[in-house]
């Protein structure tokens, strides 16, 4: 019975998350929000759908490359432990690492690799061998008459100007992803350098020059959203972030690992309510082209899971391949090594792996009746690798990720509602 009551331009609506539909309440207003669901649930009927949305393991969609497990940085939230994951540093990514992925990855997806990501550490730190994997897996393409894969980085954005990074950046790069957590006072706080010193005025000079001399790049941000933003009740972050006018912005709550209390967390429930709505109102009246993915989400017949159950995988500096980055080092979660274990191997591990978590991240008690089932997908609640660093489990979910996500859907819902019944 997953449906959900909301208030909006002063009636009541229902979404209905199996068959993924807003309907207005035409019946008595004054009746109770479960009386409603329960007499709309009598006559509703609710469709046969699939339960994974074109899984195939012989497509890569994304391949995250960490090339590094350093970093220039010390950010107060970090889950990576600056880097390397809690595996004890082992440096950068050798170069018959990357001979070796180039040389099997097609082999383990025939059908190609759509997007590779560079990822750390902090990957600048590592430019040319970035440079090499991308020149040799360029090559391998041309050699097998595929499409090359779009590249792209996320990165701290501090060292965008340092050396030749930038000539790399531009030739190399489709698109980049700089973590920029708001105004000076609110990125200070948390994201600092080696020596405890802010870090805000170079990364935001650095996306302002990128922005005018990469014209044919895709560049955003991704914030991380701390208690910080609560106590300053800050919503300026976000406007600020908009106001650069990049190709897009994310954001994402924090969540706390290895004793960092960063996170909104230890606020109360209506404090975290209170502030998130007025984030996402915001954010839905800046952009309201973030809609379309809920709207897509409501047209369809079937549950996207979180990359990290379907077709992503992720390769450390040692070789090892994980279902994502957040399961660096969770050897129950191993597929193999791409310097010592032939194809059948890594195939037959990666299907077992992958459908072993689909199993588990499919049937969890705790979301079968969740009213925003389906739209899970696009937030911050079915963040599997998020559920592992924090609990060890992936069937354990975190609740503050699930209240934001919550929150966010039903604002998306009622702008959608807004944009049906208001006339142009």
């Amino acid at each position: 019975m997953r449906c959900h009551v909301f208030e909006c331009l002063g009636q009541r609506f229902i979404y209905d998350d199996e068959n993924r539909k807003i309907i207005k309440i035409l019946w008595d207003g004054e009746k109770a929000d479960n009386e409603i669901v329960d007499e709309y649930v009598r006559k509703r009927d609710v469709p046969k759908k699939n339960i994974v949305d074109g899984v195939k393991f012989d497509i890569c969609n994304r391949l995250i490359i960490n090339v590094t497990d350093s970093c220039n940085m010390r950010c107060k939230y970090c889950y990576a432990n600056e880097g390397d994951y809690n595996c004890n540093h082992h440096g950068r990514i050798k170069r018959e690492t990357i001979d070796n992925i180039v040389n099997k990855i097609y082999s383990i997806f025939p059908e190609g690799v759509k997007v590779v990501q560079f990822f750390g550490g902090e990957p600048l730190l590592e430019k040319t061998n970035m440079s090499y994997f991308h020149d040799k897996l360029c090559k391998k393409c041309r050699q097998l008459g595929i499409n090359e894969p779009e590249f792209v980085m996320v990165t701290n954005g501090t060292l965008i100007y340092d050396s030749d990074n930038i000539d790399f950046i531009k030739e190399n790069l489709d698109s980049v992803t700089i973590s920029l957590d708001g105004t000076q006072e609110v990125h200070d706080y948390n994201r600092i350098m080696k020596d405890g010193s802010g870090s805000y005025e170079r990364v935001i000079n650095n996306i302002l020059k990128l922005k005018e001399e990469a014209k044919n790049m895709r560049i955003g941000t991704e914030t991380t959203i701390t208690k910080k933003h609560l106590e300053q009740n800050d919503i300026k972050s976000l406007e600020e972030i908009i106001g650069l006018d990049l190709d897009f912005c994310a954001y994402s709550p924090a969540f706390d690992v290895d004793g960092r209390r960063t996170s909104m967390a230890d606020n109360s429930e209506s404090e975290i309510s209170e502030y998130m709505r007025k984030w996402f109102e915001r954010d839905f009246e800046l952009r309201p082209r973030v809609l379309k993915n809920i709207k897509r989400l409501l047209k369809s017949n079937s549950e996207n899971l979180c990359g990290a159950a379907c077709e992503d995988i992720a390769i450390d500096v040692l070789g090892n391949i994980y279902p994502c980055f957040m399961f660096i080092g969770k050897n129950e979660y191993k597929i193999g090594n791409i310097n010592t274990d032939n194809i059948h191997i890594l195939k037959f591990n990666l299907a077992n792996i992958k459908n072993d978590i689909q199993d588990k991240v499919c049937n969890i008690e705790d979301c079968e009746d969740c009213w925003m089932k389906n739209l899970c997908s696009i937030s911050y609640g079915h963040c599997i690798g998020a559920r592992l660093m924090q609990s060890g489990d992936i069937k354990k979910v975190n609740k503050l990720f699930c209240d934001i996500s919550k929150i966010s859907a039903e604002e998306a819902l009622k702008c959608i509602v807004k944009d049906a019944c208001i006339p142009k």
